[in-house]
């Protein structure tokens, strides 16, 4: 029964190392974007957008899904006793990024004025663009070097490298750009040089705590890594297309402000999944689990239960979101960014949609349904290229949102689709509905308070904040939203998982 739980317990603790981790980095992120942000202004943060989303192609191409292999062939080689092949493997991933990249390195030195002249923008996004073609190569081995720490269980090691140490320059660089009132240049240099030194730390680990078999032979099994690679690709590219071509088709019809507007607002949207990782993270072990015996029902069950919790925490959220969005985005960012609150409501459709169906994606990958999974991909990563070409000439960032918020929605209404035939997964509407009668009628009171009260905005969306919260709590558990079944399901996380649960459970008894 140990030897059971053994690889469980060290996915939980390996689970809990990165959600710690990965929550320090989204906060640090977010923080330094967002002070950026309102230091630069839209115009010139929108420059640094744009070249951040050309460092995220250009290294997804380097890469050609070679960082994905390592947790795959790794194992297998050492398990099979195997050095020649492993050997010839490590060559290789570490070869061809570097080749790759540096070459990326040296056509987007010579193109940068050239796509400066395309995107209309100005003179300093020529120098901006050199940058991150320094930052490519560092982005392209870190990659590398994550994939290696996965497989090797150093999973502190490859948080520390990339979310701590890259977060971290970030945030100390925003610092020093508003502590000596630099250029937006600048920005984007510490942005490379949080990858340079999340390289070197990197590196120190891989030499000083990595161990592989002896090998004087290096065997290359060129196709079956490329038949392993090729298709991770593909799924990388699609993936991060919509958010490449809101980008770039903004970018190229409407101008820097207009870009640095709608990053704004796709991030603050995006937040909502936020807790859609953080579900999936806690479920998706046990639900795991249950694939591995075979216990449909229980799958049934688990995706029912998350996402009416998923629902009950992100709903509220995108209400509020939606009815103070412009009070939201003036207040944090400054009025220069107040235009992107249309943006903002029509996104948050898109991203309810993500987190209502839940882990259809991931219940395809037990599946091993990953064609279907680049299909979908495909097809809305098509779509919403196709509608942003059409839409946002017309109606500038709101048709970017558009978009966005259909091609979302469609590509996973598609995921559920799919996976319903697999496993008999349902929706409980009459918890959904007393989560957005709550929500509701929570909105319904703090708009009210909110007109009614006469006092400082700060003071007032305190007071708002915590009205808002107090409701909402007081009309789910009015409403009896929970049963004990929900506290069974906190006993099999706090059981699987080893968290402590203890605060939420009370509230659910009482």
């Amino acid at each position: 029964m140990d030897s059971e739980l053994k690889p469980l317990k060290k996915l939980a603790h390996g689970a809990a190392i990165s959600f710690v981790f990965g929550m320090f980095a989204y906060g640090i992120v977010f923080i330094s974007k967002l002070l950026a942000a309102r230091y630069f202004g839209p115009s010139d943060y929108g420059l640094f957008i744009l070249a951040e989303t050309m460092l995220g192609i250009f290294g997804i191409l380097v890469l050609v899904g070679i960082h994905h292999g390592p947790s795959r062939y790794i194992p297998i080689y050492e398990h099979r006793k195997e050095p020649d092949h492993l050997a010839g493997y490590l060559d290789l991933i570490f070869k061809i990024p570097v080749i790759l990249s540096i070459l990326a390195s040296i056509i987007i030195f010579v193109i940068a004025p050239m796509l400066t002249s395309f995107f209309s923008f100005p003179e300093a996004f020529v120098e901006i663009l050199r940058l991150i073609a320094i930052a490519l190569p560092f982005y392209a081995i870190n990659m590398v070097f994550s994939g290696i720490f996965f497989a090797k269980g150093k999973i502190l090691q490859q948080n520390i490298s990339r979310n701590f140490i890259e977060p971290l320059i970030f945030l100390l660089g925003v610092a020093t750009i508003f502590l000596f009132n630099l250029h937006i240049y600048y920005l984007v240099l510490f942005f490379t040089l949080s990858m340079v030194f999340s390289f070197l730390y990197s590196t120190t680990v891989y030499k000083r705590k990595i161990r592989f078999p002896k090998s004087k032979v290096k065997s290359y099994l060129m196709s079956d890594w490329i038949s392993f690679s090729w298709p991770l690709l593909l799924v990388g590219i699609f993936n991060h297309f919509m958010g490449w071509t809101d980008n770039l088709v903004i970018g190229k019809f409407l101008d820097p402000t207009n870009l640095g507007i709608y990053a704004i607002a796709y991030s603050l949207s995006r937040f909502l999944i936020f807790f859609f990782h953080i579900f999936r993270t806690i479920f998706m072990p046990i639900i795991s689990e249950r694939y591995a015996k075979g216990d449909s029902e229980s799958i049934s069950y688990l995706f029912k239960k998350s996402q009416n919790w998923m629902i009950g925490i992100v709903l509220p959220a995108a209400l509020l979101l939606a009815v103070f969005g412009e009070t939201i985005l003036t207040l944090v960012y400054g009025n220069a960014y107040a235009l992107g609150a249309t943006s903002i409501q029509i996104l948050i459709i898109g991203f309810l949609v993500i987190v209502s169906v839940g882990f259809c994606q991931s219940i395809l990958q037990l599946h091993k349904k990953t064609k279907y999974i680049f299909k979908a991909n495909f097809i809305t990563a098509i779509i919403n290229l196709g509608l942003n070409m059409m839409l946002i000439p017309l109606i500038g960032i709101t048709g970017a949102a558009i978009s966005t918020a259909f091609s979302l929605s469609l590509q996973n209404i598609l995921f559920l689709r799919k996976a319903r035939k697999l496993e008999k997964l349902k929706f409980d509407w009459k918890v959904n509905s007393k989560f957005l009668l709550s929500s509701i009628m929570s909105i319904v009171i703090i708009k009210v308070v909110y007109n009614v009260l006469q006092l400082n905005l700060y003071v007032k969306l305190g007071i708002v904040g915590m009205l808002f919260v107090g409701s909402y709590i007081s009309f789910i558990f009015l409403l009896k939203t929970f049963d004990e079944n929900d506290l069974k399901i906190m006993l099999a996380i706090e059981k699987r998982l080893g968290l402590n649960l203890s605060p939420i459970k009370k509230l659910i008894r009482f």
